[in-house]
């Protein structure tokens, strides 16, 4: 099922920008469910509790892609990422604005 989730965003990056987040979404159920198949596994049950708090509230409420602050790209630095959020080149992650649902679990 890994595999399976591996092939899907390989896929989704090349074929599916249209539907990108609906298959984002897509693989992030698989990587959960083979998470809690394997619970029992040491570290298991913190992998899956974050995987889950990195899907539920940013990617579900904000369209399959993770808000970016742009404060936080300046601040270090990341010009060349900013540049390309500014211009919706990044499929996965998205600029933060007052649009943006949840956004305390952002990434920073």
């Amino acid at each position: 099922m890994l595999i399976i989730a591996f092939l899907l965003e390989i896929i989704s990056l090349r074929v599916f920008v249209n539907n990108f987040s609906s298959i984002q979404i897509l693989i992030y159920i698989i990587l959960i469910f083979i998470l809690l198949l394997n619970i029992n596994i040491k570290g298991m049950k913190t992998m899956a509790i974050g995987s889950i708090l990195n899907f539920i509230p940013p990617i579900i409420a904000n369209n399959g892609r993770m808000p970016v602050s742009k404060s936080a790209l300046i601040k270090a630095k990341l010009y060349s990422q900013l540049s390309l959020l500014e211009n919706n080149k990044i499929l996965t992650h998205v600029l933060a604005d007052d649009s943006t649902r949840l956004y305390f679990f952002y990434q920073i």
